[in-house]
């Protein structure tokens, strides 16, 4: 999440100073694992969704000091210039996965009834780029546990982020399946992330060729998982049991 000089979520990205951090709850989002990545070694990237009958904003000034987590997300606000939002836009896709929203969120804890919502920055993924929610790999899940343990985030939060499943291989067809699926697609995968990052503007964002050709590749990715990958190497989104 982010604020102008402007605020942004979860762990600082390398290279970037934010001016400040502050521990917010954020009572209309939710956290999600929904966005696509790679088969069988990253099925899913952390997203976040409106939450369907959010509680009032009288009512969420959420989570006094040591009380439990009580639901919404529940992350880091980091105050940053422009210049550095522009940083982050241009590593998350340059604008080709994610929409940049601003919502409401509250610090915590809170350190009065009147606390002052900060409105922040977030990036969403819209309902045209995601998948169905599945399981992140276990170096993902735990760079978002590390980050919260970090910022020391409510205890329930953290033990509930402890208890969410990684994604594993099982079996040695989603082995086999997760070489072939990297050496077919992950050398086009990590020049257009190279491509995305060097041709961003100003802002962060990328050209529109660069989205079109992201979006494309992410469509046959996911097809040819669909195809044939997951019939012939078995499942590379949900741990098989």
């Amino acid at each position: 999440m982010a604020s102008q000089r402007q605020k942004t979520s979860s762990i600082s990205p390398t290279g970037i100073r934010p001016i400040s951090a502050t521990n917010v709850v954020v009572p209309s989002l939710a956290l999600t694992f929904d966005l696509p990545g790679i088969a069988y070694l990253e099925p899913r990237f952390a997203n976040v969704r409106y939450v369907t009958n959010a509680p009032e904003t009288e009512n969420t000034r959420l989570l006094e000091k040591d009380s439990g987590w009580q639901g919404g997300l529940i992350g880091v606000v980091y105050e940053i210039t422009p210049e550095d939002y522009a940083k982050i836009l241009a590593t998350e896709g340059g604008g080709a996965a994610y929409q940049d929203v601003i919502v409401e969120t509250f610090p915590i804890p809170a350190n009065s009834a009147d606390a002052e919502p900060i409105l922040a920055h977030t990036l969403l993924a819209p309902v045209l780029h995601v998948r169905g929610e599945a399981q992140p790999s276990k170096r993902y899940l735990d760079l978002i546990r590390m980050g919260a343990d970090e910022h020391r985030l409510p205890q329930e939060y953290r033990t509930w982020l402890a208890g969410l499943q990684e994604y594993r291989r099982t079996s040695w067809r989603q082995s086999v399946g997760a070489v072939v699926w990297a050496a077919l697609w992950l050398p086009l995968t990590l020049t257009l992330i190279v491509l995305t990052k060097v041709l961003a503007g100003g802002d962060g964002r990328a050209p529109h060729w660069i989205l079109v050709l992201q979006r494309g590749l992410m469509t046959l990715m996911w097809a040819s998982y669909d195809g044939g990958f997951k019939k012939m190497f078995g499942d590379g989104e949900r741990t098989e049991i």
